[in-house]
């Protein structure tokens, strides 16, 4: 029997929304909008609650060693504010998640592009990362991300969007952690790059998490799916809790009839 990897216990997470932003529409003119309520507020003129917006609410879930669960849910759902929880990168106003003792956490997110060294090229960085390993087991792993002959010599500056993707990715890849935590990481990527993920993700062996709004992903990867469910006040749609399914994202739409909020090819 696997064992529990990771244990989310009633997470919360509150965003407030200020008087500011909820009389900007108010006024006709851009000047209007930034200065009228805040002469107004000062006047003391205008009087309303703050209004309370929950990124998350209640969310709890078990996931066990070995499972690659699809995170699902419509925009705005709190799906990637979730998976900063899980990292530590965030912290929720309530609730807990709690991590397993022997588990090495790999985060994938569109701000890691950020952390790459704009002033080095693709090899430096990818040698800076792992300097005990050969020229020749670096660049077979550069090759395997597309990065071949004159590419590995790109300064970072340069690199498209799904150029530092590929890099960030075989950073990560190159000595795997045992749960990986994945944010629309086939963002930016073509599809030849993204079959190359897909099929690389197919043989890790340990504990993945991952928000994904590509069809190919979502079908090639995930073993079981949670739905994050947080209603629609403005359609008159209630918040439920998280939906798991116990089984691949497949068997999901094959029981509900529809692909998730958002999926495309």
């Amino acid at each position: 029997m696997s064992e529990l990897a990771i244990r989310i216990d009633g997470i919360s997470k509150l965003y407030q929304l200020g008087d500011a932003e909820r009389y900007k529409a108010l006024r006709d003119t851009l000047s209007d909008m930034i200065a009228a309520p805040f002469r107004a507020l000062r006047r003391g003129s205008l009087r309303a609650p703050r209004q309370t917006l929950w990124a998350l609410r209640d969310i709890s879930d078990e996931i066990q060693e070995g499972e690659v669960v699809g995170l699902i849910g419509r925009n705005g759902a709190g799906k990637s504010t979730l998976l900063k929880m899980i990292v530590g990168a965030d912290q929720p106003d309530a609730g807990s998640v709690r991590l397993g003792a022997s588990l090495k956490v790999g985060y994938f997110a569109q701000q890691a592009l950020d952390l790459l060294d704009p002033t080095i090229t693709v090899f430096e960085q990818i040698q800076k990362d792992f300097p005990a390993d050969s020229q020749g087991v670096l660049k077979n792993l550069l090759g395997a991300f597309q990065f071949s002959g004159t590419d590995v010599d790109k300064p970072i500056r340069v690199l498209s969007g799904g150029e530092k993707s590929r890099l960030v990715l075989a950073r990560m890849l190159f000595d795997p952690p045992n749960f990986l935590v994945l944010d629309e990481p086939t963002n930016h990527l073509d599809l030849e790059t993204k079959e190359m993920l897909v099929d690389s993700l197919h043989d890790f062996e340990g504990t993945m998490i991952f928000v994904s709004h590509d069809r190919t992903f979502l079908r090639g990867l995930s073993n079981r799916v949670l739905e994050l469910r947080p209603g629609d006040a403005d359609a008159g749609i209630a918040a439920q809790p998280p939906f798991p399914y116990l089984g691949s994202y497949v068997e999901y739409v094959e029981r509900t009839g529809s692909e998730a909020a958002g999926v495309h090819n």
